[in-house]
């Protein structure tokens, strides 16, 4: 027997891994034409986690950052709509939300005093 023929079978060079854009397309355009219908369940659970986790970790990041007596204005994303663009004061924190003095009363906030997440909240630069 020739040492050819006793060489153990090396397995084909594994591909370098797809880039991420080039992954993503490969996965919607295969969940696309159903060849993932029995994982949807298990990919919207994974995804939804994720986004969950990192909306978790913005969250923690924006709070952390901010100091009672810093100026923010609520952004597009608070209800109700009516706060948008609303300039205020951080005044205190009450659990994972920040309580915020509005420079003037909005609405039902007839005190001014409002509690948001820190996600609707952006620093504005000291004046």
């Amino acid at each position: 027997m020739s040492r050819r023929a006793r060489r153990p079978q090396q397995p084909p060079p594994a591909r370098a891994p797809a880039a991420p854009a080039d992954l993503v397309q490969a996965v919607v355009e295969a969940i696309a034409r159903g060849e993932l219908d029995s994982e949807l369940a298990v990919l919207g659970a994974v995804i939804n986690q994720r986004v969950r986790l990192l909306a978790t970790a913005r969250s923690m990041r924006t709070l952390a950052s901010l100091r009672v007596g810093d100026r923010v204005r609520i952004n597009h994303s608070a209800k109700p709509n009516y706060l948008h663009g609303r300039a205020g004061t951080v005044s205190g924190w009450a659990g994972h939300n920040v309580i915020v003095q509005l420079d003037q009363p909005a609405g039902r906030f007839v005190t001014g005093e409002l509690r948001r997440p820190p996600l609707v909240l952006e620093p504005l630069a000291p004046e």
